[in-house]
């Protein structure tokens, strides 16, 4: 656990000290072209062991690789967004796509405290794992089943941006009183509580029917945007990719 890239690259220094291997991150890609020169070396068969981040998994064709492995999958699923176990779910299968291109069959390893998880129980299954993951999302009521506006409440303050969270929440939840379908969850803490010098709070709205909530948030709109005052800065995410 806990472990990144380069500890990684140590580890398998030590373990296959014989073997050329490579690491790609933000780190080893910062100078220009590096990403092309490190690739090009693993296509060449200069170096046999790859380590990385995402970027090794999406979109390379690499015909001499039979194996793959990811490390720690439960980071993805454990990330406090609904969208969690899809995006983890996509990675694994694309990792998983790496492995066996060519004529030696691929094999894929997935270090996980949760061998359980749905999310790898139905790696080689999409449809049983679509179907569970529509199965959460209609009872907790997320998307595709509605729809959803993140208001982001940040500043340099804490207590100002906690106190314009909290106020700009009473706000909407009356607002949204007479409005059929339309929930107001929060203000909360973002995950990410603190980013580059400043506090995050966050009010997520959710609505049932779409012609409903459309109506509201062009009626709310106004108060979201006064919401903001010196030092406070208040952002309105429709259909929010990411609740981070």
């Amino acid at each position: 656990m806990g472990k990144g890239t380069e500890r990684i690259e140590e580890e398998l220094e030590h373990l296959f000290p014989e073997i050329p291997r490579a690491r790609m991150d933000a780190d080893t890609t910062a100078v220009r072209g590096a990403h092309h020169r490190i690739l090009s070396a693993f296509r060449a068969g200069d170096t046999r062991l790859l380590v990385g981040t995402q970027i090794v998994a999406k979109g390379h064709d690499f015909p001499g690789v039979h194996t793959a492995v990811v490390v720690s999958a439960d980071q993805g699923f454990r990330l406090p967004d609904f969208r969690a176990a899809e995006r983890t779910f996509a990675l694994l299968v694309q990792v998983a796509g790496r492995a066996g291109r060519g004529e030696v069959p691929g094999r894929v390893l997935v270090q996980t405290w949760q061998p359980n998880h749905y999310v790898l129980r139905h790696l080689d299954d999409q449809q049983r794992f679509l179907s569970a993951e529509a199965r959460l999302r209609s009872a907790l009521r997320y998307p595709p089943y509605t729809r959803l506006c993140l208001v982001r409440i940040d500043g340099v303050d804490r207590r100002r941006v906690a106190d314009t969270a909290v106020k700009l929440a009473r706000a909407l939840r009356g607002e949204a009183s007479s409005v059929e379908g339309v929930d107001v969850l929060g203000p909360a803490p973002a995950a990410l509580a603190k980013l580059v010098g400043r506090w995050r709070y966050q009010i997520l709205l959710r609505g049932s029917h779409l012609g409903w909530f459309r109506r509201f948030l062009a009626g709310v709109r106004g108060r979201m945007e006064g919401a903001a005052s010196r030092g406070v800065r208040v952002t309105v995410d429709v259909d929010p990719r990411h609740l981070m």
